[in-house]
């Protein structure tokens, strides 16, 4: 049976959202903590959070609707469920599925500078798991465990004379934009310290120019299951283009996403969340299988081979 909390406005925690990790300064332990790194994902896989028009039950039906999609985007892996051959059943479900939804109301950053700017109404609805993966599982659609592989993000950032690596601290908006693209797409990601020794080591110069070298030693000190390497440059006001790079074992995946810094961060984790999807996800006639991660990123000892692309991924 479903439950509602009653809509509390000044007093809800927001959702847990992915992972980013920043690792201690101290890493003797660092291979141990590999392992968790990328087994930390539960029942937030099975939560979503979405933008309503108000909390009244009109808006509430589509809300669950749009919330079940962006749950099964994280299970499955797939960035279009709703282009499914078996959505409007897999959709119908969503209600009988719930377990629980709340409420809260987020204030845009411009609100102080104009009061008549409006509120967004955020709606959080969370899943039975059990029976969502059952039903997955009689739709043959694939299901993408709790153990995801970790990704270590380089980001070199050109801003008009500044060039700079990217931290959250160094570009705090470009930060919650990345935590919200991993969030929605369910994959856990890796920053460097830029401490010290990454300070020696690891430079504007060599991340945009992809120095293999450099990327490797870097790799072995955080030990990912993947590098993502960007390059991310302003081209106007508000126009950004970015070039990614993806080391995954030996493949090499390049690609590209631009519009606004939002857009073109989330395009870039998008494309990252499907070639992961695309290598880790069990084929959809095993799906209740969990697969072990595959290695070939310097620095990690080998855990064991991905599995088999769900049918229909890229």
């Amino acid at each position: 049976m479903s439950t509602c909390c009653l809509p509390v406005l000044s007093a809800v925690t927001p959702p847990q959202s992915a992972p980013t990790w920043r690792l201690p300064v101290l890493l003797p332990l660092l291979s141990m903590l590999l392992w968790p790194v990328a087994a930390a994902f539960g029942e937030e896989l099975f939560t979503a959070e979405v933008e309503v028009a108000d909390a009244g039950p009109e808006a509430r039906a589509p809300g669950i609707v749009a919330a079940f999609a962006a749950v099964l985007t994280k299970v499955t892996g797939r960035s279009d469920p709703e282009s499914l051959p078996s959505w409007p059943r897999l959709s119908a479900d969503a209600e009988r599925l719930l377990v629980e939804y709340r409420y809260r109301v987020e204030a845009p950053a411009s609100l102080a500078e104009d009061p008549l700017t409006p509120r967004r109404t955020l709606l959080t609805v969370r899943f039975e798991r059990q029976s969502l993966e059952r039903l997955l599982r009689e739709a043959r659609l694939p299901i993408w465990g709790d153990t995801r592989p970790a990704t270590l993000l380089l980001l070199a950032v050109e801003r008009g004379t500044d060039r700079f690596i990217y931290t959250p601290d160094a570009m705090p908006e470009a930060g919650a934009a990345i935590s919200d693209a991993a969030s929605r797409r369910g994959i856990p990601l890796l920053e460097p310290l830029m401490d010290l020794e990454d300070r020696q080591t690891l430079r504007f110069n060599e991340v945009w120019g992809g120095f293999p070298e450099v990327i490797e030693r870097t790799a072995a000190r955080y030990g990912p299951d993947a590098v993502l390497v960007g390059r991310l440059f302003n081209e106007g006001e508000r126009a950004w283009r970015a070039q990614w790079t993806l080391r995954l074992g030996v493949e090499t995946v390049t690609w590209q996403s631009q519009g606004s810094l939002e857009t073109t961060l989330a395009g870039g984790l998008d494309q990252l969340a499907d070639r992961l999807a695309q290598r880790y996800v069990p084929d959809a006639g095993t799906a209740e299988q969990r697969v072990a991660l595959g290695h070939g990123i310097p620095g990690r000892s080998d855990r064991g081979q991905p599995g088999p692309a769900a049918p229909g991924q890229p």
